[in-house]
């Protein structure tokens, strides 16, 4: 992170602004997909800015300059003066706090730009169509579309100065790929900060149609943290300078899980936004205002499908139902074996798809994403995501309960268990047991297994994700800053050399700011090992990898539950770095220009602390589940295979965008020497001629 390592301070104060709003429930939205006949499938993007609380156009207002939501009657928004919005379908109402909060949204036309942008809903093999057009005065973007695997395509898989230019103000690209692979996935903004600001939406890829009818597939949530007032690119600077302007009555370094990570305490007036609804937490009155949910709708017996996306910007949730348990099917795309759990842990970036029986009295029910955070600190702690599971015919529109009457229904009788941790056990007194990737949920029948494991000799490549440094502290992979060239190598093959320009030894105990580029031949098996472990381990990493889906074959995640690492200081400080007793670290000592940290290795060359690795026993390899985002902790590691088969350049990096946008990111170059024989880039696209 971008702070003193032993401080972080501000004597900014801080003073919440609350408008209520009385409620009005919304269907959660869902695009119609697209027919099973049709070989493309297009879709046009308007890029744009507006402001949350305030209809899409000026001329669609109640008359009056300057006039916003000021609450709801009904369906029908009620503005500044009175007056009711002419088009209150256009309005995004976030939290229902903050007029003119500042987003990034897309839509099918310049007054239809919403909160989240355009759902695709596609069967698998056809081919997706979309005209991106930016409207925006002064930004560039680029679309990532975060599952695609983008074989035979690199060039589309829009990563801003790595496979694509930027599109600039005014001009249109077409983006076109294949949809594969199968599953919940989403599109998003690859340029800055523009995903946290709202510039992302589903992208379900359908198997072909069958006649099982037995299970409703209509539900999409897209869930994400929320600050109204504060735009992503402020949090950024914010995090830059160690700052929150809610310091200095914030102790940063009590945002954190139960397992002892910490998360980011840049953002503000903290609020989980479901399909772009939510509501604001006020710790003054302690309860919730009443802004518009999404309502998630069925009927008695039915049991439905529902596909959930954390596209936020920093905070992991624990996504739950009251009353009704979930049987998880999927993340990221990949099949698993059906479990029931209670709750689940969603990390930026994961997709999880579960099943849910109506089978409760036909009524009103809470849909929660309450966050991980643990203490006092209820600015973090006490926000929820909400919208409604509601029975046809039920008697009322939302719960008779209140929001924050809610207690886990979990007893030594009968435990709960809890998908996704980011530590391998609760305390025995939260009654509630840990299933982890590889180790408990495993991939459902009929999956492709792994590929076999490399050859004997063959060392695993091992990426630590970590903030090390001596007084400030870069996002790093094995210490490498990564910082992008400014222009697109994939699609400039003359500049292609950026991918040897690390001059720089960067050392086992040093760091640089120069791009870690890992090299794997076509169609090799590897097996990499994400890790977050040293002197600059203490955040969990969600851990991103463009155009592969990787087999999960262990998590191996450190027991601390709570202990807490400080992790910071010179030699004299006597803290330990948060180590992993499987991993060992070489060349832990090492001078630095001003200080000594060599009792404080900073990890970035590791191996196995045995030569044959972690052992394997009561785990089923052959059903390694499918992944391409899972969270690393803080002194844990994931184990995972892939097989080279698709040359390009792919992008690697934690899905936190304050860590990413800081640096941490390394470059997976696969089969680049087969890369023009496999299908040549095409010739508009060479050189960004298609942006100019």
């Amino acid at each position: 992170m971008k702070m003193k390592k032993n401080a972080m301070a501000s004597s900014f104060t801080f003073t919440f602004t609350f408008i209520v709003v009385l409620v009005v429930l919304v269907t959660c939205v869902s695009a119609e997909v697209c027919p099973p006949q049709n070989a493309s499938c297009y879709y046009t993007f308007h890029v744009g800015q507006r402001l949350t609380l305030h209809a899409a156009r000026f001329n669609n207002t109640c008359g009056s300059p300057g006039c916003f939501v000021e609450s709801f009657n009904g369906s029908v928004a009620v503005g500044k003066n009175g007056e009711a919005m002419e088009h209150p379908e256009t309005v995004i109402t976030a939290n229902g706090l903050h007029p003119g909060r500042l987003v990034v949204v897309a839509g099918p036309e310049e007054n239809m730009q919403m909160l989240p942008g355009p759902a695709i809903e596609v069967y698998e093999g056809q081919e997706i169509v979309v005209d991106v057009i930016n409207d925006q005065l002064v930004e560039g973007l680029t679309i990532h579309w975060h599952g695609q695997d983008q074989r035979d395509t690199p060039w589309m898989d829009g990563v801003q100065d790595l496979t694509q230019c930027s599109i600039m103000p005014a001009v249109t690209m077409q983006y076109k790929f294949m949809a594969q692979p199968v599953g919940t996935h989403w599109w998003h903004s690859h340029s800055g900060m523009q995903r946290n600001d709202g510039l992302f939406g589903a992208l379900i890829v359908r198997p072909r149609p069958s006649e099982d009818k037995e299970v409703v597939d209509k539900h999409v949530l897209v869930i994400n943290d929320f600050d109204p007032l504060h735009t992503a690119r402020e949090t950024f600077q914010f995090m830059m300078m160690g700052q929150s302007t809610l310091m200095p009555d914030l102790d940063p370094t009590k945002v954190r899980t139960l397992g002892g990570d910490f998360l980011d305490p840049y953002q503000t007036n903290l609020t989980f936004l479901v399909n772009g609804k939510g509501r604001h937490f006020d710790p003054r009155t302690q309860g919730f205002n009443e802004a518009p949910l999404t309502i998630v709708d069925g009927k008695e017996g039915e049991t439905h499908r529902i596909r959930v996306i954390n596209a936020g910007m920093s905070f992991p949730y624990r996504l739950s139902i009251d009353d009704h348990p979930l049987v998880l099917v999927a993340s990221d795309g990949g099949e698993l074996e059906p479990t029931e759990v209670e709750s689940i842990i969603m990390w930026p970036g994961e997709r999880y798809d579960f099943e849910v029986k109506f089978d409760q009295p036909p009524d009103a029910y809470w849909f929660r994403a309450t966050p991980l955070v643990v203490g006092d600190e209820e600015v973090f702690s006490k926000p929820q995501g909400l919208a409604v599971l509601k029975y046809d015919g039920a008697n009322s529109s939302e719960p008779a309960s209140a929001p924050g009457d809610f207690e886990r229904p979990c007893s030594a009788d009968k435990r709960c268990k809890v998908a996704n941790c980011p530590f391998p056990k609760f305390p025995e007194n939260r009654y509630s047991d840990c299933l982890l990737f590889a180790n408990d949920l495993i991939a459902a029948k009929g999956v492709e297994a792994p590929p076999p494991p490399p050859p004997p000799g063959t060392e695993p490549i091992f990426l630590n994700f970590a903030f090390p440094g001596t007084l400030y502290s870069d996002g790093s992979v094995n210490g490498q800053s990564l910082r992008l060239p400014g222009y697109a190598p994939l699609v400039s093959s003359e500049k292609m050399e950026w991918l040897n320009s690390c001059n720089e030894t960067c050392g086992a105990n040093e760091t640089c700011s120069c791009p870690l580029i890992v090299n794997i031949k076509h169609n090799e098996v590897v097996d990499l090992v994400f890790t977050n472990i040293g002197s600059g381990a203490g955040w969990a990493h969600p851990v991103h990898m463009h155009g592969y889906q990787y087999h999960v074959l262990k998590s191996g995640f450190t027991d601390h539950l709570g202990d807490y690492f400080t992790n910071s200081g010179p030699e004299e400080d006597d803290s330990s770095p948060i180590m992993n007793d499987e991993i060992v670290c070489s060349e832990a000592g090492s001078k630095l220009s001003n200080e000594t940290w060599d009792h404080r290795p900073m990890c970035n060359s590791a191996k196995w602390a045995k030569p044959e690795g972690p052992a394997l026993q009561g785990i089923n390899t052959d059903r390694a589940p499918l992944k391409d985002t899972i969270n690393v902790p803080a002194g844990g590691y994931v184990w995972v295979r892939i097989k080279a088969d698709n040359p390009g350049l792919w992008f690697v990096h934690c899905h936190l965008s304050l860590h990413v946008e800081d640096g941490m990111a390394l470059v997976l170059a696969t089969g680049v020497e087969v890369l023009d024989e496999m299908k040549p880039i095409p010739p508009e696209y060479k050189d960004c001629k298609n942006l100019i």
